[in-house]
């Protein structure tokens, strides 16, 4: 079923975290649960916020049904 999902409406490419806080491994685990990924099966990367705001960054695939995207969430 993932995979006919992932066919029609594209999947997760990429997460890319920007922030400087002093613990990645916390962060990444609550960035993740925010968007309801718990065993990211996609690369994750960790690097410094840009302009002083702290985001997550998720590259999409494109699917039959739906073109390639990003969407940013802000973390507070």
């Amino acid at each position: 079923m993932n995979r006919l999902h992932a066919f029609l409406f594209g999947s997760i490419e990429s997460i890319d975290i920007h922030s400087d806080s002093s613990d990645g491994q916390e962060l990444r685990t609550k960035a993740l649960a925010s968007i309801g990924i718990f065993d990211a099966p996609v690369p994750v990367r960790m690097q410094p916020a840009l302009l002083g705001a702290d985001y997550v960054l998720v590259q999409y695939k494109a699917g039959l049904l739906r073109e390639a995207h990003a969407d940013v969430l802000v973390l507070n």
